[in-house]
């Protein structure tokens, strides 16, 4: 299967974005910038782009239309500028040799069905810190429910041999209605029963799928977790993830649909806890999150001629021993047919990560986001090296300046 990576960039009047226009040329890229300069922008932008192939014309464009209470567009462009926004994506193949664009915008979807760009979305991975903060973030009261997360982050990449489109399967099932309103005067005893039953057989092959989803799941993330994690801690940890409420979604007697409960379950040694956010620290309650949220990458994997990694500020809560494992495992094995985009707040973090990726820099990008302004929107420069910027210095007669980089 041939390489597709991402050439160019291009957003006009999209989030922070007055108009971007950055050539990645097939590389990787790591940037950094403050809070509010743009990162998430770009992790928005891809994220668009990608999941615009399985979405219909005005289910697009509604992000381009300043009317629509979803819109995504720039607030301070001007109306002429506010009509051309757009994104703008350009692929390459292995060679550069073919580089087809693809637009989305209030009229266009350039993307829509593309086969290459809906395999793109499935195969793609794109993760944020609040991602990982919400399998842990509840009140030492409730209950861990993953259930959120994983209708919007990992139901839509998960399939199994009896259910093609798991999110499609569960889209249908809550907007079905299946004991609520009798459609014709005429539609009464056999006729409401026979939809009871239909919904009955839908809501099963979901749940088992769902089932099946979740223990597929829970092997690969404690593989994960046992290969990357589980050297440092005092007793074995065993964890997964499990269905709660299998036998009460849909209740005819109440007439009542609720939606699954997805439990986050934890052992240490042979105690299990009841309530591990209350009693794990952050960094290991990241890692084990880390380790469900790509532990669901690897269980559905998609062949796929484009895949991205795309990370927004993924490791804020633990230290910085614990991320540099982290960074040795995006740029090892498990992630290297992926293209990767790194964005990070924090310039120490960027530094050390620049470190490590050492002799194989070439194929990346290093950037750091402008803060944007009323003129410009959010723009992209390259982060140069201190060894950059010597030679700079030095090429403008500026030595004290050039030999501070040096030392640095």
């Amino acid at each position: 299967m041939s390489t597709l990576r991402i050439q160019r960039i291009e957003a006009k009047a999209f989030k922070a974005f007055k108009h971007l226009d950055f050539k990645l040329d097939g590389r990787n890229l790591l940037a950094y910038g403050a809070n509010g300069s743009g990162k998430s922008s770009l992790y928005w932008t891809l994220y668009t782009f990608l999941q615009s192939a399985q979405k219909e014309p005005t289910d697009v464009a509604k992000y381009f239309d300043k009317d629509r209470p979803e819109h995504l567009l720039n607030l301070n462009v001007t109306d002429a500028e506010r009509a051309l926004a757009a994104i703008t994506v350009t692929l390459q193949n292995e060679d550069a040799s073919n580089c087809p664009a693809f637009t989305l915008s209030l009229s266009q979807h350039g993307t829509q069905a593309n086969p290459d760009i809906r395999k793109g979305c499935l195969a793609s991975d794109f993760v944020t810190y609040r991602i990982l903060f919400n399998f842990y973030h509840f009140r030492n009261s409730q209950p861990i429910d993953l259930w959120p997360v994983f209708e919007s982050e990992i139901l839509p990449a998960c399939r199994t041999a009896s259910v093609a489109d798991m999110l499609g399967l569960w889209s249908y099932l809550k907007d079905a209605d299946p004991y609520g309103k009798v459609k014709q005067l005429s539609e009464r005893g056999s006729a409401v029963t026979k939809r009871y039953d239909e919904f009955d057989e839908l809501l099963k092959k979901f749940k088992t799928a769902l089932a099946e989803v979740l223990a597929t799941i829970t092997i690969e993330a404690q593989k994960f977790y046992d290969r990357h994690f589980k050297h440092a801690d005092v007793s074995p940890i065993q964890f997964g993830v499990v269905l709660r409420n299998p036998d009460t979604l849909f209740d005819r007697t109440e007439r009542s649909f609720d939606p699954p409960k997805i439990g986050f379950e934890i052992r240490v040694g042979n105690d299990p806890l009841p309530r591990p956010h209350t009693l794990l620290n952050e960094a290991k309650l990241t890692q084990l999150a880390l380790s469900v949220r790509f532990g669901a990458t690897l269980a559905h994997l998609h062949e796929s001629p484009l895949k991205l990694l795309v990370l927004d500020d993924l490791l804020i809560s633990i230290d910085m021993e614990n991320r540099m494992k982290v960074v040795e495992i995006i740029l090892g094995d498990t992630f290297s047919d992926y293209q990767k985009v790194i964005l990070t707040h924090d310039l120490g973090f960027f530094n050390e990560f620049r470190r490590r990726i050492g002799s194989q820099h070439i194929g990346w990008s290093f950037q750091h986001f402008k803060n944007p302004s009323a003129q410009t929107g959010s723009t992209l420069k390259e982060a140069k090296s201190e060894i950059q910027k010597a030679e700079d210095y030095l090429h403008g007669q500026s030595l004290d300046e050039a030999a501070t980089c040096l030392r640095k």
